[in-house]
C-alpha cells in the first residue's frame, strides 16, 4: 500500500473552516478552478482516486471515505467542473481519512498494534474520531489490522520477559483495549500451548535464593497472575 508521506499544512487543522487556505476560496470564485483529471487505481483491493485540479494541486484519497454514494460522487466531482467550497468540504474529510490510514499502516509497520492502541495514537495527531474510524474499519477489513493476532503476539512477548499467569496476562489484554471476548479466546488458544504450571515454576525459581517463607511466595505468585491451585502445585514439587 502506498500513502502519502506528508499532510498538507492546510489539512492538519481540525476544522473544515480551518483547513481551507485564504487564497483557496478566492481561487475557486476568482479564477474559476475546475477538476481536470479523475484517475482511480486499484490498492489494497480497493479504488483509490485522485482529482487534479487546474491550480496544480491534487488530492489522493479512497472513493470509500467520501460520504457520498458511487453515482452522487461521479456526478458532484465530475471532469470539467469548476472546483466549488462544497466539494473542497467534501474532499477535505475524505482525504483526512486517507492520511489517517497511512499514518496507522505506518505504526504497524513498526509493531503489531491493536486498534484500540492506534485510536490514541491518532486522537494524540489531530485526527477526529470521524476521520480515522473508517481507516481503521478499512485496515480491519483488510487483514492489516487484527486484534486477536496482535493479543498472541502480544502474550508471547510477554512471558519471554516475564512468567506471569492467566489472571495478569488478561489483565494486560484487557489494558491494551482487547475485548473479553477476544482476550479469552486468544488465552484459551496460547495456553493449549503453553503450560501455566511451568510459567510459575520459572516465576518460582527467581524467588527461591531470596529466602522467602511459603506465605510470602504465595503472595508474590497470586500478584503475578497465578491461581492459587497452580502456585500450590508448583510449591509441593519443590518440597
Amino acid at each position: 500500500m502506498v500513502c502519502l508521506p506528508e499532510i498538507p499544512e492546510w489539512l492538519k487543522g481540525k476544522s473544515t473552516v480551518n483547513a481551507v487556505p485564504e487564497d483557496a476560496s478566492s481561487s475557486v470564485n476568482d479564477n474559476s478552478v475546475f477538476i481536470t483529471e479523475l484517475t482511480e487505481t486499484l490498492s489494497a483491493g480497493d479504488t483509490q482516486v485522485k482529482i487534479s485540479l487546474s491550480d496544480g494541486r491534487s488530492f489522493f484519497t479512497r472513493l470509500i471515505y467520501f460520504n457520498l454514494d458511487i453515482g452522487d460522487f461521479y456526478s458532484f466531482f465530475s471532469q470539467g467542473s469548476v472546483f466549488s467550497e462544497d466539494m473542497l468540504n467534501e474532499l477535505y474529510i475524505a482525504v483526512r481519512r486517507y492520511f489517517a490510514e497511512c499514518k496507522a499502516l505506518d505504526y504497524l509497520n513498526r509493531a503489531e498494534q491493536s486498534r484500540f492502541m492506534l485510536e490514541r495514537k491518532l486522537s494524540g495527531k489531530e485526527f477526529l474520531t470521524e476521520e480515522f474510524s473508517p481507516a481503521l474499519d478499512f485496515l480491519q477489513e483488510k487483514g492489516y489490522l487484527d486484534d486477536s493476532r496482535f493479543a498472541a503476539s502480544w502474550l508471547r512477548a510477554r512471558i519471554r520477559l516475564k512468567p506471569e499467569g492467566k489472571i495478569k496476562l488478561k489483565a494486560g489484554l484487557y489494558k491494551k483495549g482487547i475485548s473479553r471476548q477476544t482476550a479469552e479466546a486468544v488465552l484459551s488458544d496460547f495456553f493449549d500451548d503453553v503450560d501455566e504450571a511451568d510459567l510459575c515454576r520459572r516465576a518460582l525459581q527467581k524467588q527461591v535464593g531470596h529466602n522467602q517463607c511459603e506465605q510470602k511466595l504465595i503472595r508474590s505468585m497470586l500478584r503475578k497472575g497465578f491461581s492459587y491451585s497452580v502456585i500450590m502445585q508448583c510449591l509441593a514439587e519443590n518440597e
